[in-house]
Order: structure tokens, then C-alpha cells, then sequence
């Protein structure tokens, strides 16, 4: 029966018949495995890109946004650094509370000032003065007549 059907079958059909008749080389199975591997890695890509679309991409980073207020104030290197460490060196949370009232700003920079003398290291970190912390304060906290017009 199997000579029969074998003399119907065109010339391809009969190489591929003889190909499976006598079994697949390594090379083949490789290939073939290499394929399905291929598309398996395809379709975990597409599906990390659909997911990444479709998931919100606004992330809590206090510490991102914190710098990223300061980068856009008009301050200079030595004010941002101050503001820098009195975040890091009182652990806030939040950094950029820092920013929002003056009164939280006074408190904290009070607060930080107080920590340092008491501390040995005061001579490493960045040197606090009046005229600075006043600087800072123009800045963050223009006088309110200078939007009346």
C-alpha cells in the first residue's frame, strides 16, 4: 500500500516522505527548537510591551521629585546642597515639603541646624549661615508684593 501511495506523490512530497522516513538529523531538531524558543521569546516581549502600555507609569520617587524641583529653582550649588542635606540628614519622607511653606522650611532648617552643632561632623557638611538660609528663602518664598501689580 505504501508503494502505491508513494508513485501518486510528487517529487517534493517524496522528499519530504523520504526526510521523515528516515528521522530528522540533530540539526533539524535544533532548528526546530530554536524556532519555537524564538517565538516563545516573541510573544513574552509583546506581551511585557502591551503590559507596559497599558500600566500606569507615574511611580512615587520623593526623593526624584525633590530633585527635580531644586534642579528647576533658581538657586545656586552651595543652596541646593544645603537643602540636599537637611532631607537627607533629617530622613524626610517627603523632600519636597521642604518647598511648600515657609514655615516648614524655617522649622526644618531649624531643626537640622540644631543636629549639626551638636554634631562632630559639622565641619563636613555644608556651612550654614544666616545670609544663606535668607538667600534660600527669597527664592523659595518671594515677598508677596511682587505679584501685585
Amino acid at each position: 500500500m505504501m508503494m502505491v501511495l508513494q508513485t501518486e506523490l510528487t517529487e517534493i512530497q517524496k522528499s519530504v516522505a523520504d526526510h521523515f522516513q528516515k528521522g530528522g538529523g540533530i540539526l533539524s531538531m535544533m532548528l526546530v527548537m530554536l524556532g519555537i524558543a524564538g517565538i516563545v521569546a516573541l510573544v513574552a516581549w509583546l506581551s511585557r510591551r502591551q503590559e507596559k502600555i497599558h500600566s500606569p507609569t507615574t511611580t512615587s520617587n520623593p526623593q526624584k521629585l525633590f530633585h527635580g524641583l531644586l534642579a528647576k529653582l533658581d538657586l545656586t550649588v552651595q543652596q541646593r546642597s544645603l537643602l540636599k542635606s537637611v532631607a537627607r540628614d533629617l530622613r524626610m519622607p517627603q523632600p519636597a515639603a521642604l518647598l511648600i511653606s515657609k514655615e516648614l522650611f524655617s522649622k526644618s532648617v531649624k531643626e537640622w541646624n540644631d543636629r549639626t552643632r551638636a554634631s562632630a561632623d559639622r565641619k563636613a557638611g555644608p556651612k550654614l549661615s544666616s545670609e544663606l538660609v535668607e538667600q534660600i528663602t527669597r527664592v523659595l518664598f518671594p515677598s508677596r508684593h511682587m505679584f501685585d501689580s
